[in-house]
């Protein structure tokens, strides 16, 4: 549903589901992925998130909140927390 523009119709098929349930997996693993990172860094007296990590962090969320200030672009939005890796 997210994966497209509001204004522009569904592709509702077999497909598009399953790519839709492949994508919520993939967020799914970056939030736990983040939730550990988070939860390491607060065990420890320094942080588990390099400098260069913590700006991509910030760059991302810029990112993401100009796309979804940009007339609620869900689809541009996702893309960006999709081009995010965590190793």
């Amino acid at each position: 549903m997210f994966s497209t523009h509001y204004r522009n119709p569904l592709d509702f098929s077999e497909n598009a589901m399953q790519d839709a349930m492949a994508g919520l997996d993939r967020l799914y693993e970056c939030v736990a992925a983040i939730d550990e990172l988070r939860s390491t860094g607060n065990q420890s007296s320094t942080s588990s998130i390099s400098a260069k990590d913590t700006q991509k962090l910030e760059s991302l969320q810029t990112r993401f909140e100009k796309a979804m200030d940009n007339d609620f672009n869900t689809a541009q939005a996702l893309g960006i927390l999709k081009s995010l890796s965590i190793a």
